[in-house]
Order: structure tokens, then sequence, then C-alpha cells
């Protein structure tokens, strides 16, 4: 018996009795044009039996002849035997002798016919792009026996489990091929999420149809990511060498199949980017911003990073910025604005003083009474912005300072995640994280350009903040939570904020304000006369820097209140003495310039003295037109 295993054996067995050499042949087909036998792939045997036509004798050799035609592959052939005396058993190799000898004039006619050809060889699959593969590959080393006329290209998602739905390519050979072929498969988008990738693989066909495949290539394409879609600079409250950088993260498919790892930031002082000051390269897991992807509608996780080297206050900086994955840096995004100059309004004032003007050559009894000196020095830094004006208040009485309450209100009472927005007199902060402190949010409207000072106080926890915000007399402007404004809770509930007003803004009584223009901008001393005061009446007074971006904290005047001293009127003028009568002297005079902030109630003449009585006076205010005074005295 012989047992057969392999691929493609074409067989002839024959036997002979060495006692009579007789011959017997034993085949499969009575045909002898057709092939005896064709073995199939796979671990089992095809198994073959016959017996001699006369008993073997023992110790002696039989001759055993075997044909065969290898048509590919390897095969095995087992021998056994088996007779009365004999089990079934494989013979030793010791009792077997041979030799092999290619067959020349076989007595068989032998006519092969084509089959499928064998596995394409060289397979190969590389990234083409993010979402393309190129398939490599030569020709078989067995075209079957006929001429390969076209190859299958199959691809599948290899992240699909069970029986994959391929896509099929049929690639037609020319008749000038090479043995060489490639084709590109696109269309493989895959999140970055999914490692698998595509499964690719290759068939060959002649005449007689396809054959097997090439072993299966997975490969997963991928490229370098979009830039970010979003991407917001903005000025730091408080901090004027600083600026702030928001961006929305690039996810699938925007990262082109391959998870973005970290951010590429830019900063240049040219808008060609032909030097690029600062360089650095941000982890994409350590700059997650509070904001919520559904702030401004982005849907979009946000970033944050704040910009704090190398800047000069006042100086243009660009900003660009790249996503990074496995494939490399991709294009990169410009900032909104293109453009932008940290800094900040300028800083507090110095030696602001109020102080009275006393009466000399140079300044009447009139002026002194009803003016007082302001004067301050310039801020310490203008943070990047020249001060162009300062802006003067005086008034005689307090006012009584608006209070407005910001409130958080969750309807479910589980801790509130997200970002707020502030506006304020049609200008508006950035985001402020909803756990902000009471710090946070006084810096941030204080970098208004429209506040120059709050003060701010937070109570309550999480989901219940309340933020009390006190605005300086003279500002009384709603405050108003943006639309931008983006809350949720672990709950999905969208928790809200609300504005009220405890207390109303009372103006100051005698509120007057001034304004000083910059003519100079090297001039560091600034002095303004407040005139049309009332004598003897407390002002108070303050002073704010401003630049471009908005007026400073105003800094009160030391003393806090002066009044213009009530002082001497000033002397009367026009005085004419004549003589009346042979006893009597007549003095003309008109009342003085200035009464010394106080009524007059007496003049003194020489060494006599008149009282004014009120009848007397009116009297001579209407004949005299409330200017001259006529008094005659006896001698």
């Amino acid at each position: 018996m012989w047992k057969l295993l392999g691929i493609a054996i074409l067989l002839v067995v024959s036997l002979a009795n060495i006692s009579n050499g007789q011959l017997i042949t034993v085949r499969r087909t009575s045909s002898v044009g057709n092939p005896i036998h064709q073995t199939a792939s796979g671990d089992e045997y095809d198994v073959f039996s016959a017996s001699t036509h006369e008993p073997l004798k023992a110790n002696q050799l039989v001759p055993i002849k075997i044909e065969y035609r290898e048509n590919r592959g390897l095969a095995m052939i087992q021998l056994y035997w088996e007779s009365i005396s004999q089990p079934f058993a494989i013979i030793d190799q010791p009792r077997l002798f041979h030799s092999s000898t290619p067959i020349h004039g076989s007595p068989f006619e032998v006519m092969p016919t084509a089959i499928e050809p064998t596995e394409p060889m060289n397979c190969s699959v590389e990234i083409a792009a993010w979402d393309q593969l190129e398939v490599n590959w030569s020709a078989p080393n067995d075209d079957g026996g006929s001429n390969i006329t076209k190859y299958l290209v199959e691809s599948w998602d290899a992240s699909i489990t069970g029986e994959p739905t391929t896509t099929q390519h049929e690639i037609v050979v020319e008749e000038d091929s090479n043995g060489s072929f490639h084709h590109l498969i696109t269309g493989l988008s895959q999140p970055s999420s999914v490692l698998d990738g595509f499964g690719v693989r290759v068939s060959a066909s002649n005449d007689e149809g396809y054959g097997i495949p090439c072993q299966s290539t997975f490969l997963k394409p991928f490229g370098e990511p979009s830039p970010p879609k979003v991407v917001e600079l903005v000025r730091v409250a408080n901090d004027p060498s600083s600026l702030a950088l928001h961006w929305a993260s690039v996810s699938s498919p925007d990262d082109k199949s391959s998870v973005v790892t970290h951010y590429l930031v830019e900063v240049s002082s040219r808008d060609s980017f032909a030097t690029i000051d600062t360089s650095v390269m941000l982890s994409a897991d350590l700059v997650s911003s509070e904001r919520l992807s559904s702030y401004n509608n982005v849907d979009e996780t946000w970033n944050h990073y704040l910009i704090d080297e190398g800047l000069t206050p006042g100086k243009d900086v660009y900003v660009r910025i790249s996503a990074v994955n496995e494939a490399g840096t991709g294009p990169s995004s410009r900032s909104i604005p293109l453009s932008l100059s940290p800094g900040g309004k300028p800083s507090d004032l110095d030696d602001v003083t109020l102080a009275t003007i006393e009466a000399d050559d140079d300044t009447s009894v009139g002026e002194s009474s009803s003016t007082l000196r302001f004067s301050w020095r310039s801020p310490t830094s203008d943070n990047g912005f020249a001060v162009e004006k300062y802006l003067v208040e005086t008034w005689l009485t307090d006012g009584i300072n608006e209070v407005q309450e910001l409130s958080l209100q969750s309807p479910t009472g589980e801790l509130t995640r997200g970002t707020f927005t502030l506006d304020y007199g049609n200008d508006k902060t950035d985001s402020l994280s909803i756990d902000s402190t009471a710090e946070d949010v006084q810096s941030a409207l204080e970098s208004l350009s429209s506040i120059r000072s709050v003060r701010v106080w937070r109570s309550g926890v999480n989901p219940s903040y309340q933020w009390s915000i006190t605005f300086m007399a003279g500002e009384s402007d709603l405050l108003v939570v943006e639309d931008d404004t983006s809350l949720t809770d672990d709950s999905g509930s969208i928790p809200t904020m609300q504005i009220n007003v405890v207390t109303e803004a009372v103006s100051p009584l005698g509120y007057n304000t001034e304004i000083v223009t910059v003519e100079d901008p090297l001039q560091e001393h600034y002095e303004l006369i407040l005139s049309d005061l009332t004598p003897g009446l407390s002002y108070s007074c303050r002073v704010s820097a401003a630049n471009q971006l908005g007026y400073s904290t105003p800094k009160t005047s030391i003393p806090l209140q002066l009044a213009p001293p009530i002082q001497k009127p000033s002397s009367p003028t026009n005085v004419i003495l004549s003589v009346a009568s042979s006893q009597s002297l007549e003095v003309t005079f008109t009342k003085p310039d200035s009464d010394g902030g106080d009524t007059i109630t007496l003049y003194r003449i020489g060494e006599f003295s008149c009282r004014v009585f009120c009848f007397f006076f009116s009297k001579l205010i209407s004949y005299t037109f409330s200017s001259s005074f006529f008094i005659r005295m006896g001698l």
C-alpha cells in the first residue's frame, strides 16, 4: 500500500515479481492518456493498494518502480506492506534500496493540462497617503501552464469581526508587462482609535481561473494631520508680557487616521515667519482647556497654552500652530487675529497730591479761594502702549457704588464644568473657569477697556457659586453673560448663570471730569488747577491714565479731601476820596473782586468804621448797581 501526501502528484506504480519477471502495473484510471492521480492540498494522505499475483519470497529483494510527475509544491510517499505473517506497517528504511532516475521514453503518453497559477510573488504593501495603500507584486513562479491574464487585488477592513467583506479590483495584464505590478487602493479611512488597519491579498488568473492568493498583508494607512480649525490669540489679564493661545483639538478624521500626540507652537516677530523667535512642542495630554466642546459650536475639545517667554509689551507677534502625529508635523494654522501685541493698561500712578494755592502777587484772593492744585506723576510703566491722556475726576460727597451679583444655578445640584464669559460695555472677557476665584474674575473685568476698578467677592461652593461685584461710583453698566458661555454637569444638564442688581448706583454729588491730553510723551510730572470751586467745601479728586487698551485703576489724591480756603477779602477797588464840604469828606469805592469765600459784613475806612446794614446796603446796591459805595463823613 502506498500513501501519498502532497500537492499535485501524478503517479504510476509498478511491482515486479523477481521470480518470473512478470510486471504488474497499478493505476487509478484505465485511460493511459489521462493523469493517474492529482493529490489535493492538505494534511490527508491519498491511499493506493495492490496485491502481487505470485507470493513473495522471504529475504529476497522485490523491485518496485514509482513513476511520478510533480506539478507544484512538495510531496511525501509512504510505502507499507502486509501479509498473513506480516502485520500492516511501514516498510523499514533499512529494507529499502532506491535510486532516482529521470524517465526517458516513458511507456505512458502524458498530455498535461493547465491548472490555476500559484500565488503571486513578492507581495508588499506600503502607505501612499493617509487613506491610500499601494500594493506591489510580481508574477507567480508557476503560471500553471497558461499565461497570466489578470490579477485580483482584494482589500478589507481588518477591524470588522467575522467574515470580511472584501473590495475587489481586477488588474488586466498588458502585453508589454515586465512582470512587476502595482495598484493603488484609495478610500481606506479608518478612525485613529482603531489600529487594525486593512488586509490586502493578490491572486493571479490564467485561462483556468484564479489561483490561490499570496499571504495576506495588514497595514493601516495614515498621514500628517490637518491643522487646528480654530486658533484664538488673546491678551492675558494683569500680565502685559504674555499672550494666551486657545485652539480646537485635531481629532478623527482630521488627524488622518493617527492620533495627535503633540502640538507645535511657533512665535515670530515677522508675518512671513522667516525667523522663529520661539518654538515649543507641547504634549497633547498637558494642554487641555476647561472649555467644553460645545464652546462656540466647535464640537471639539479645546486646548490652552500661555505664551510667556520672549514677548515684549507693545510689540506685535505672529503665532501659528501645527498638529503632530506618528506621520510627522502637519501644516500650520495662523491665529485669529493674525498678530497681537502683549500689553495692558498703564500701571498705577505715583505722587498724586491735592493742595491749596496761596494768594500772592501772581494769585488773587478770588483764585486762591476757588481753586486747588492737583498734581501727579506719570505711571511707572505704560505696559507697551503709550499713555495718551489722563482722566481727572472731582466730587463733593461720595455716591453709592453699584453692586451686581453673578450666580450659578444648577437644575440638578451636581458639580458644574465649563467656562463663562462676561460682557461689559461691548467689551468681553476671555473664557473664565466656572471655578474662578474672586481674584480671577476681578482681574478679568479690570482688563476690559470700559472698567477701571471693581471689587469682587465669591461665596458658596460649586454648583452654587455667587460672585458679588462692586463697581466704582460712576460706572453702572449691566454685566451680561455672553452666549459663548458653555456649562454642563455629570447628568448632562445645562446649568445657567444669572446677573441681578443688588444695589443701584448713585452718582457722587458735584461730580465733574476733565481730560488732560499728553502732549509730550517724555513728560513725567503733571499739574492741573481745579477752578470754579466753592470755598470752604471739601473736594475729593482722583486720576486715571489711559492708553489704547483703556484707563488704569484710578489713584485718589493725598489728602483724600481738601477745601479751597476761606480767607480775607481782597481790597475794595476804585477808591476815590473827595471834599464834600468844609466839614466833610466823601469816599467812593466799589466792592472787592473777591469776598474771600464769605459774605463781606464790614468795611473799615481810616479810623472810622461803617457797618453796612441790610436796609442801607440794599438801598445802596439798588442805587449803585451793586458795584459802588458812597459814604459821607463829618469832620
